[in-house]
């Protein structure tokens, strides 16, 4: 390299910035399926970026994983280019531009599959991810993400090179910027001696975007606080019983921190908090917060490829409401068809369809053969024998399944409890995935009926630690909060507004949203018991359910 490139201040130093998204961790377990670039320098804001698609090798496959993170699947790339012609297009565009090194957040990974194909590039790689281990060792991660974050780039959810390459040159633009201003460091060739003498410190103290300050001034109140970017996205929204002690949690105890959660911290550079009256308030109103913000972090309450289907009573049959002939529900379907519908079909066939199958058995590759014979040995085990089975008799079975279960958890017995020693595509492992969709199916029923009647209730409850603390109450009307407040001590609880309405009128009602929100109360409901907290709740004209009663019931939801 000339000595005039090495001399270049990295202010104006010519750079490819380069970033590619693959099938696997290395070159020998994955292919490459997006490739983008872009000739730029730090004095540069706005680059422009190439982004191509590649085409996969044939009998190459895209692992779910990867297309739930990259949003790529095989048919996105089925019209794209071959590796080899992207890579020849980068070198072609690369020879016709002056370029002093290439610059990659992760320059190995990079690098191991960029280079063999013939890009033409000889230059010099430059990692971010290294010079962040210098730079910023006490940020909780390092990944391109969390230090984009940090330093106030916020990137989309979905992994794609070129968004990839937009973030490693602002990443790039930050760390030239703290080089000139607290390292000294102004060309190429004193950063090349800056990584060679300057090690990664070891145990350094953490840092973090948002001020220490702001979050010991939050209040000790319950509520749901926004983890909130530099731009003000919302990465993250959570509930609390204390704000206070629940968001200093994630900077006072990192050691306990999922890697996402790390992730996350590590790009919060602001927080937004509402307080509720109680911690069951603040869990009903992070579910309505989550399902209209939809953060990146907050996965479980999204609605991702959810969604509620009911079901006739043969199973044969379904739709996304409820009708006379089809009032088994509400459920969630997350695939094309539930478990159960699967199940019913199995049933009336003899030849079980081979693409399918997999889905029967849990997601693992079993074929139609295995299948057979795993519905054969779950007929045997419960003595269906080889006559016609009657869907209503396998309903009937489901139940007692649940019971089982019920039973041996309750006891803690393992004998009793299904353990996944077998291979996914034996008999054996077939027969008791079938067993476990009954009794599954037996439970969201069961939960169904209880959502549909919660859909219309009030519910009182102790939050305070004295008897005398006004009770807090909410009321629920067609499935969201009608009113909350308070009842005061020896006031009688009223009769739900829609306490007459019928089971079809009040699945009318329940959407995704409405369905979460009830479950969510229901999760609520569960707290309380386990806490011992005094509660009614009235779901018609019968008495309150109290405590000890609502224990029984959720026991089996």
């Amino acid at each position: 390299m000339a000595d005039s490139t090495m001399l270049t201040s990295l202010f104006e130093l010519p750079i490819l910035v380069v970033d590619c998204q693959t099938t696997g961790a290395s070159p020998a377990h994955g292919h490459l399926i997006e490739l983008a670039w872009s000739w730029t320098a730090a004095a540069l804001h706005s680059p422009d970026v190439v982004a191509r698609k590649i085409a996969l090798p044939q009998g190459a496959t895209v692992s779910r994983r990867v297309q739930q993170i990259t949003g790529l699947g095989p048919l996105d790339l089925v019209d794209a280019p071959a590796a080899l012609e992207v890579c020849q297009e980068l070198r072609a565009q690369t020879c016709a531009r002056q370029v002093a090194a290439v610059v990659a957040h992760y320059a190995r990974f990079e690098r191991s599959f960029v280079e063999p194909l013939d890009t033409g590039l000889s230059h010099p790689w430059i990692c971010t991810h290294a010079i962040a281990r210098r730079l910023l060792p006490g940020l909780p991660r390092l990944g391109l993400r969390a230090v984009a974050g940090y330093l106030g780039y916020t990137l989309a959810e979905e992994k794609r090179a070129g968004d990839h390459v937009l973030a490693t040159a602002f990443v790039w633009r930050a760390f030239v910027d703290l080089f000139e201003r607290e390292h000294a460091v102004f060309t190429l060739a004193d950063l090349m001696d800056w990584l060679v003498q300057t090690p990664a410190p070891r145990d350094a103290s953490r840092i973090y975007a948002m001020p220490r300050e702001k979050r010991l001034a939050l209040p000790e109140t319950p509520g749901v606080y926004h983890l909130l970017s530099r731009s003000g996205d919302v990465l993250y929204v959570g509930k609390a019983s204390s704000l206070k002690d629940r968001v200093n949690s994630y900077f006072r105890s990192p050691g306990t921190l999922s890697s996402s959660k790390h992730e996350l911290v590590s790009q919060v550079h602001d927080i937004a908090v509402t307080e509720t009256g109680s911690s069951l308030e603040a869990a009903l109103l992070e579910n309505e917060h989550i399902k209209h913000l939809a953060p990146p972090y907050n996965a479980s309450l999204r609605e991702g490829r959810r969604r509620v289907v009911y079901l006739s009573s043969n199973l044969t049959e379904s739709s996304p409401v409820s009708a006379p002939t089809v009032m088994l529900g509400p459920l969630i379907r997350r695939d094309e068809r539930h478990p159960i519908e699967l199940f019913a079909a199995l049933v009336e066939t003899t030849t079980p369809d081979a693409l399918w199958a997999g889905e029967l058995a849990g997601g693992h590759d079993v074929d139609a053969a295995a299948l057979a014979a795993g519905f054969a040995l779950f007929r045997e085990r419960h003595g269906l024998g080889t006559q016609a089975v009657v869907l209503a008799d396998l309903l009937r079975l489901g139940r007692e399944l649940l019971r089982a279960r019920e039973r041996a958890i309750a006891i803690d017995d393992p004998d009793e409890l299904p353990v996944d020693e077998q291979p996914a595509d034996s008999p054996q492992a077939i027969a008791t995935r079938l067993e476990r969709i009954l009794s599954n199916f037996s439970r969201e029923l069961a939960r169904a009926r209880w959502l549909c009647r919660l859909s219309e209730s009030v519910l009182a409850w102790e939050d305070g630690e004295s008897p005398e603390h006004p009770r807090r109450m909410l009321v629920i009307h067609q499935g969201r909060v009608w009113e909350q407040g308070e009842l005061e001590a020896g006031e009688p609880l009223p009769l739900p507004p829609g306490h007459r309405r019928s089971r079809l009128q009040r699945q009318g009602v329940m959407d995704l949203g409405t369905y979460d929100r009830l479950r969510v109360l229901t999760t609520e409901l569960r707290r309380l018991v386990a806490a011992d907290k005094a509660l009614w709740l009235r779901v018609g004209h019968a008495e309150p359910i109290k405590t000890a009663r609502l224990a029984r019931i959720l026991l089996h939801l």
